[in-house]
């Protein structure tokens, strides 16, 4: 049997005592030490010992820092959904990351079904004939920005003015 506790998990013993699986574990390093003496592997076993010794800590950093990650995401999609403007994300396969609300309003989608979707699945054929060649360009990493009319809306026609920004990845230092 276990129990979660803020930085431990607790089990019982043999005798339904709680114990901590940290102390379980120092009493076994501590039993295993003079093998590691024996074998001359002390500085691994310490190695072991220090990892112990940080990992709840550790893991309740990473978790806090993940929810933190998803607070900002959510917020940033708040954000995003909240602006009139049509605003999308498509990777370089074409298969859209991000649709904003207003994006899945003008194109009659239900909300959230975007993601995942090919552009060749939303865009209008010709519409996407034509701009082929930016859409090519921008995948070569050459910024676009050119002006259209939005396939028309009942009572209104648009003209959009669209970007198309290549990300950039920072490359590591090998």
């Amino acid at each position: 049997t276990a129990r979660y506790g803020m930085d431990a998990i607790i089990i019982l013993d043999s005798r339904n005592r709680e114990r901590l699986v940290t102390d379980e574990l120092h009493d076994l390093l501590e039993r295993l030490s003079p093998i590691a003496r024996r074998l001359g592997c002390e500085a691994e076993l310490a190695g072991v010992e220090e990892i112990i010794r940080r990992g709840a800590s550790y893991q309740r950093q990473v978790a806090e820092q993940a929810a933190a990650l998803r607070q900002r995401e959510r917020d940033m999609k708040s954000i995003l959904d909240n602006m009139p403007s049509l605003i999308s994300y498509w990777g370089a396969d074409l298969r859209n990351r991000f649709g904003n609300q207003a994006y899945h309003r003008w194109f009659h989608l239900p909300p959230g079904s975007l993601p995942g979707r090919h552009l060749r699945d939303v865009a209008d054929p010709d519409r996407l004939a034509s701009n082929e060649p930016r859409i090519q360009a921008a995948l070569a990493g050459q910024p676009q920005t050119f002006e259209m009319a939005l396939p028309p809306q009942p009572g209104r026609e648009v003209h959009a003015r669209i970007g198309g920004e290549p990300q950039r990845v920072r490359r590591r230092k090998p």
